[in-house]
């Protein structure tokens, strides 16, 4: 997956205009992308837009409700996490 257009979808979405605070969203970009394919075993394709908005999505979640203390993921995020490792697994 390219990680660069993640960051600048993920921070499109946040409406950040400055590379403030780029490092520590590049590091969310890579725990997520980590986290489906190496734990949850899923087969992400670059060249699908909604693997990779999934992935922005996720990112987004991660920065916005990390820092609140949140604990679990929302449902609409889990039913998507779900179809996805569903396809994965073929």
């Amino acid at each position: 997956m390219d990680e660069n257009l993640i960051l600048t979808l993920v921070k499109q979405r946040l409406g950040f205009t400055s590379a403030v605070r780029d490092t520590y969203l590049q590091h969310i970009v890579k725990s997520v992308l980590d986290n489906l394919i190496w734990v949850r075993g899923i087969a992400l394709d670059p060249e699908r837009s909604d693997h990779t908005f999934f992935v922005v999505k996720c990112a987004v979640w991660e920065y916005q409700n990390k820092e609140k203390g949140e604990v679990g993921m929302p449902v609409w995020m889990r039913l998507e996490l779900n179809n996805l490792m569903m396809k994965s697994k073929g």
